[in-house]
């Protein structure tokens, strides 16, 4: 999303409205509450630096998805298929040591599977968008109720959450990553007991980010709005 487009977005402007209202609404006076929305909608603009693109294009991502292209969620998912080819690439590498063919067959395979659940959240996170934009627009027609602008609101904030959570599961996988490096790079002049230690420290990451993503994974199917 480019820098117009985010200032200009129905959604992203509907959610900045909506964070000074809530501001508003929870006892703040007028300046707090202006400045809720100011920070809102800054920060949703220093997103739109950093991914780029046109939203509502089609990218399609596997065989079975087609997500917004130039939106967060889509250079995410982006993002997750530059880690999965990194770890594939280490995997086939005549560098690799015995030792640690079994941790990185692993991470490739929680890899692989955190990217299929970045694909589901990607396309919870376009729904919402969906769901945000015809808001907006039957917003132009019909003033919001307290009850309309309470929902609108908390989609907001699960779309808001589903994009954090999915950048933190994409730094644990690209975490696994840069230690199986390290073990590269540092197996044969450790101490056999150290690297024990690190491949077990691997193994113990794998298992966090497994968690992580089958409860983020849950977090995405109740998070779509209703049709």
């Amino acid at each position: 999303m480019g820098v117009q487009t985010a200032v200009t977005s129905p959604a992203v402007l509907l959610g900045c409205l909506l964070g000074g209202g809530v501001a508003w609404a929870g006892g703040a006076g007028a300046v707090p509450s202006a400045l809720v929305a100011i920070a809102m909608l800054v920060a949703a603009t220093a997103g739109a630096v950093g991914a780029g693109g046109r939203p509502g294009r089609a990218g399609r991502f596997g065989s079975h998805s087609v997500l917004r292209a130039g939106t967060e969620q889509a250079a995410l998912v982006a993002a997750f298929d530059g880690s999965v080819r990194d770890l594939q690439s280490l995997r086939a590498s005549a560098r690799l040591p015995d030792l640690l063919t079994g941790p990185a067959v692993e991470a490739l395979v929680a890899a692989r599977g955190a990217r299929a659940v970045a694909v589901r959240v990607a396309e919870a996170v376009d729904a919402l968008d969906v769901a945000l934009d015809r808001a907006f627009t039957l917003g132009e027609r019909v003033a919001p109720t307290p009850t309309s602008a309470a929902v609108l609101a908390r989609m907001y904030d699960r779309r808001q959450r589903l994009l954090t959570e999915l950048l933190d599961g994409l730094a644990q996988v690209q975490d696994v990553h840069a230690q199986l490096l390290e073990l590269c790079a540092t197996s044969g002049v450790s101490a056999v007991g150290d690297v024990a230690l690190e491949v077990r420290e691997v193994g113990d990451r794998l298992e966090v980010l497994r968690r992580s993503f089958a409860a983020l994974d849950a977090t995405a199917m109740v998070s779509r709005p209703r049709a």
